[in-house]
């Protein structure tokens, strides 16, 4: 495909860090989480996946797409962890949901190489190597920086994947018009009032029409699109421990609490507080 496809996936780095597996996390069920690749020092680790089930040995990588799991550690285990988001500006992911793919680290000696080097920089220059670098603020040479560290391990990443067979997600050819859209609606703050009639002008068309094509590219309108960055925003920051419900509203422009609490339920099910007591430290999953 052309540089200019390409632009359209967005990778980014969301933590690296190596420690012991914390007892909450021995064995545990994730509906939805990052896309991760571990590497085991340690112990044993099970994946069950639908109707699937993988077993990593100490010295072995487990690459996992995003959707739902169980994971189970073995008590004492030691791991190398790298999570990552990386999808198409439509918001379709890149790597299969259900992938799971286990490769022997001395087989792979760059990726190895590579994951180890994101790790000790991570842990080394930035804040908090535990949770999301997302949401963290970072100055301008710390983000170059860590770019620069992350983009050869990542090559290795998507290197091994496909030497696993593993089908990545490539987007159609796509209406210009639609493009423009996408990019308008990422380039938005999170904070500001969906805007309607800008899109329609971008898109030169009806909002009917707008709706139509949108929804035949990318499977959702326009605002369930742009609904949908600012749920998977809040359900992200909310999985990060001492973030509030107030201070996740107030960055999603609400100007309420008991607004932005009513909003996450209808989307999520669960209340603010609820989904935070019933997922804790749900990131690191």
């Amino acid at each position: 495909m052309l540089p200019e496809v390409w632009r359209n996936l967005h990778v980014s780095l969301i933590w690296a860090y190596r420690g012991r597996v914390a007892e909450e996390f021995l064995d545990f069920s994730s509906e939805r989480g990052n896309v991760t690749a571990r590497l085991l020092f340690s112990g044993r680790m099970t994946v069950r996946r639908e109707n699937s089930v993988s077993v990593a040995e100490p010295g072995q990588w487990v690459i996992m797409g995003n959707g739902p799991s169980h994971l189970n550690f073995e008590r004492g285990s030691e791991i190398l962890s790298i999570h990552i988001d990386a999808h198409w500006h439509t918001g379709q992911q890149v790597i299969p949901e259900s992938a799971v793919v286990v490769v022997d680290s001395r087989g792979e000696r760059e990726f190895t190489r590579c994951g180890r080097a994101l790790e000790a920089f991570v842990r080394r220059r930035l804040h908090d190597p535990q949770f999301s670098l997302l949401s963290q603020s970072l100055e301008l040479t710390d983000y170059l920086d860590s770019q620069a560290v992350f983009f050869p391990w990542l090559s290795a990443f998507f290197r091994v994947l496909q030497e696993a067979g593993t089908a990545l997600f490539l987007p159609a050819a796509q209406d210009d018009r639609i493009t423009r859209v996408l990019h308008l609606l990422g380039a938005t703050p999170l904070d500001q009032p969906y805007n309607e009639e800008r899109l329609m002008a971008v898109a030169g068309m009806s909002r009917s029409h707008l709706d139509r094509l949108f929804l035949k590219h990318t499977g959702l309108t326009p605002r369930g699109f742009a609904e949908r960055r600012r749920q998977d925003y809040a359900s992200r920051r909310l999985r990060e421990p001492g973030v509030g419900a107030k201070v996740v509203a107030l960055e999603l422009g609400f100007k309420q609490l008991s607004h932005f609490s009513r909003w996450f339920k209808a989307a999520s099910g669960l209340t603010p507080r609820d989904y935070q007591a019933q997922s804790p430290l749900k990131l690191l999953t």
